[in-house]
């Protein structure tokens, strides 16, 4: 049995309950019973959904089976369980010496709404203080979608990455090789050229920013990494080159793990899925375990569902709405949307008006629970996300 989360409740009504003079002790409590998440029990054993389903039924909750599961015509079953933390708690005391390993399956699913966000850079929890991330774009390529060939000199590449910084950026995130829809890769000499400098100018004027670098190759890595840079973004979640883990771990840097079907040049070939947001936390999952397998510090791991990368226009949209599906891996997740041509193509739009339909893509993915965003356009992402939050975390 796989368990997937697939809506997570993060709402509170805590205010309003010790609003109206609850006890302290019992707010948390309380507020917690106010929540329902939803999961998927995916290739249950027809007696763990039969189990499963009577258990949550008796705690005041409920689980949705297949109907022929009660006439024992089918081996096995999916199961959607819908429940509140403290239902699930229920649940877990009640199957505590149950058969079918049933006890850690509800373990394993109060860790994931329980899980606190965690991305470690540079020795300290980043997410800790911050309700979200700005990671600024600076590609340094002549053939990138967005801005190929604005900033291939390194004077045009750092004044750009100071006005960023200037605009907030938290982290700079450098890429030498384009990696937009049928692109061809560069040789690493190439991609080593272009990379290389800038990261050692950015680092000499601006010793306390963050610094990722866009590649899926070990070498470019190493070479980075040499010169101070924090963290690796690996389109490939580590399956492209199979040394790109052990590296990080030598320097013990932190890393995004992306999602991608096929590679640059053939991704978007008519991508098909049998369930796309399962088989993109499957992938994730495995490079996660890719990565912890290696030694990397699971809280230095970040994921990102690789939107554009080997997805349709509709993939894309349902990434977003389906986002609490990435929240099973217990990572907080990064999203990438900036003026790509999903955006464009349903709003009729060419690559210079795409600002909007961008920041609507990731107010959307932040109201469901992304932490992190890769954007162009800062300045004007921080206020509309600045907004956002206020919303959220109005009062009732």
């Amino acid at each position: 049995m796989k368990v997937y989360l697939i809506k997570k409740d993060d709402s509170s009504a805590a205010a309003l309950i010790k609003r109206i003079g609850a006890d302290e002790c019992c707010v948390d409590h309380l507020d917690n019973k106010t929540r329902t998440h939803v999961f998927l029990l995916k290739d249950a054993r027809i007696e763990q959904v039969n189990i499963i389903k009577q258990t949550a039924l008796s705690v005041g909750c409920d689980a949705a089976i297949h109907r022929f599961v009660i006439s024992g015509k089918m081996e096995n079953s999916d199961a959607v369980l819908m429940c509140n933390e403290s239902q699930l708690e229920k649940i877990g005391a009640k199957l505590a010496n149950q058969a079918f390993s049933l006890s850690k399956v509800v373990t394993q699913m109060l860790n994931i709404v329980r899980n606190e966000l965690n991305w470690t850079v540079r020795g300290k929890n980043i997410l800790k203080k911050r309700k979200y991330i700005i990671m600024g774009i600076l590609n340094i390529t002549p053939d990138s979608f967005f801005d190929g060939g604005k900033y291939t000199k390194p004077e045009q590449a750092l004044k750009f990455a100071e006005q960023m910084i200037m605009d907030g950026a938290d982290i700079i995130d450098i890429g030498g090789e384009s990696t937009k829809p049928y692109s061809e890769k560069i040789d690493i000499k190439e991609e080593m050229q272009r990379v290389i400098p800038i990261v050692k100018s950015i680092r000499k004027k601006f010793p306390n920013i963050l610094i990722s670098v866009d590649t899926n190759k070990s070498e470019i890595a190493n070479a980075a990494l040499h010169e101070g840079v924090d963290i690796i973004n690996d389109i490939s979640g580590f399956t492209f080159d199979k040394n790109m883990a052990k590296t990080i771990k030598i320097f013990d840097a932190s890393t995004v793990l992306m999602h991608i079907k096929g590679t640059p040049k053939n991704m978007q070939e008519n991508p098909e899925y049998n369930n796309l947001m399962i088989e993109i936390t499957d992938f994730l999952n495995d490079s996660i375990n890719t990565a912890i397998n290696a030694g990397i510090n699971e809280n230095k791991i970040i994921v990102d569902p690789g939107i554009g990368f080997g997805k349709s226009i509709d993939d894309n949209f349902t990434i977003i709405k389906n986002i609490d599906f990435l929240k099973t891996l217990k990572r907080p997740i990064i999203i990438g949307t900036s003026n790509k041509s999903f955006i464009g193509k349903t709003l009729n739009e060419n690559i210079e008006n795409r600002l909007e339909g961008t920041i609507a893509s990731n107010v959307a993915a932040y109201i469901k629970g992304v932490s992190i965003f890769r954007v162009h356009q800062v300045k004007e992402h921080i206020k509309a996300l600045n907004i956002t939050e206020r919303i959220k975390d109005a009062y009732i």
